[in-house]
């Protein structure tokens, strides 16, 4: 190598060499950069680098050697005085900024899939790149051992911080790695258990559900044995007997539905059909229950809406909805429709509006109100089939008096199947469905249940 000229200053004379060494650097900066790179492609156990142009490559480093060349042209300059606040502020100013460009580093290596290893190795290759240059510039140029000393001290103490803000990232960014998963699994344990807890408040329902059914059938039964019973209430009672082995039978298939649905065992057929035709349908198939109850039930919606989807779980998630509405009903009926969604986006809405009294609360989880509420009404109509007991007798049967029969023939008379079912069924459904559940409720406004599906999957 060709001696090194001597810098001089302005005033002619000579620079120092700390000050000199700056320059040579400043001027050798690509060449370093240059080199750096080479090293880091050379070493066979860096692998992550070879995925980065050079100017992902380099990224802050051109940065941390710009640093690097004011403070060892700092060295040349006479000691900052701790009494000088502008001297003061000058020299922690540098060191806050190579600081802030070694965790910029830090954070860009972390970004592009380093590890903590591959990121210090690369730092140690930067720290040999610039120790030969400045052995490089001490073999060309005259130079203080004691400046020069202290350069080298500073390009090891330059590295070492680089690696240490760099270790400090990658510990701070794993830490909240670590504390934001920590807060997504106990979230997910917090919904799994509201999701058990809302699973098992529906299976006691059910269990409340189904004791009331059996009650009732057995105060039917007994009535039916009465060698005294006149003939009309015989044919009550005839009529209630079927009624409730209707309303069990409807409530074990409703267990069974569900059960199928939580094991996942459930699967969507999706096919073309016409959703208003298959909702009319529906509505002409209920109409009976309708009038039993004194009430309307009418579809209310487009001529046809040409969708794709589970038709047969469509009117599951229906039927569920109408039978839930008439049931909780007394005066006026049902209204069943079925409208297309936004034009962006390809989903429809099947709506089932009813007069009845409406939810008392609309709270946070109007779904699994509107459930409670739904099974409320079941227990009162079997708790006045059962209260029809007088005392026990020796097979633990209730004998009601004559005339508590018609009462207890017309509480099972009322009775309804899939108590509070129903809605856990239209819940699932939509959640197999893709589809979404909205409830418009007042007290004495009624209900509606609004479910917005895809039209096309």
């Amino acid at each position: 190598m060709a001696p090194i000229p001597e810098p001089t200053r302005p005033d002619g004379t000579a620079s120092s060499p700390a000050a000199s060494l700056a320059d040579w650097l400043a001027g050798r900066r690509r060449a370093m950069l240059s080199r750096w790179r080479a090293s880091v492609r050379a070493d066979r156990s860096l692998t992550t680098s070879d995925t980065l142009s050079r100017a992902q490559f380099e990224d802050h480093v051109p940065a941390i050697l710009d640093g690097f060349v004011e403070r060892l042209r700092a060295l040349a300059e006479p000691p900052a005085d701790p009494h000088d606040p502008v001297s003061r502020d000058a020299s922690a100013a540098r060191g806050a900024d190579a600081r802030r460009s070694a965790v910029e580093h830090g954070v860009h290596r972390w970004q592009q899939g380093y590890d903590q290893r591959e990121t210090i190795r690369e730092w140690r290759h930067l720290q040999l790149c610039l120790l030969d240059e400045v052995d490089a510039f001490c073999a060309g140029a005259p130079s203080d051992p004691g400046e020069l000393a202290a350069a080298r001290r500073l390009v090891a103490a330059m590295c070492l911080d680089g690696m240490e803000a760099s270790a400090a990232q990658f510990m701070d960014m794993h830490r909240t790695e670590a504390a934001s998963r920590l807060q997504e699994l106990q979230g997910a344990l917090a919904q799994l258990a509201d999701i058990e807890r809302q699973r098992v408040a529906v299976l006691r329902e059910a269990a409340h559900d189904l004791r009331g059914n059996v009650g009732t059938l057995r105060t039917v039964s007994y009535v039916l044995g009465r060698a005294d019973l006149p003939e009309a209430a015989r044919n009550d009672a005839a009529g209630a007997l079927r009624r409730g082995v209707a309303s069990l039978h409807a409530l074990l298939t409703d267990l069974l539905d569900l059960s199928r649905l939580e094991a996942g065992l459930e699967r969507r057929q999706i096919e073309p059909f016409d959703a208003a035709q298959v909702l009319r349908g529906l509505c002409d198939a209920l109409q009976h229950v309708a009038t039993e109850r004194g009430l309307f039930l009418r579809y209310d919606g487009v001529d046809t809406m040409r969708v794709e989807g589970d038709r047969i779980k469509v009117v599951r998630i229906a039927q569920n909805l109408v039978l839930n509405a008439l049931r909780c009903t007394e005066h006026g009926g049902v209204r069943v429709g079925c409208q297309a969604g936004a034009a962006e986006t390809p989903r429809w809405m099947l709506t089932v509006r009813d007069t009845g009294p409406g939810l008392p609360d609309h709270a946070a989880s109007p779904l699994a109100i509107a459930i409670k509420d739904a099974t409320a009404e079941a227990r009162e109509t079997v708790a006045g089939a059962e209260a029809g007991a007088d005392a026990p007798a020796e097979d633990g049967i209730a004998r009601p008096d004559a005339s508590d029969l018609l009462p207890a023939l017309s509480a099972a008379r009322d009775a309804s199947s899939g108590e509070g079912l129903g809605l856990t069924i239209v819940k699932r459904l939509c959640e197999l469905l893709d589809a979404s559940i909205e409830l418009d409720t007042a007290p004495g406004q009624g209900t509606a249940f609004r479910i917005t599906m895809p039209a096309q999957y």
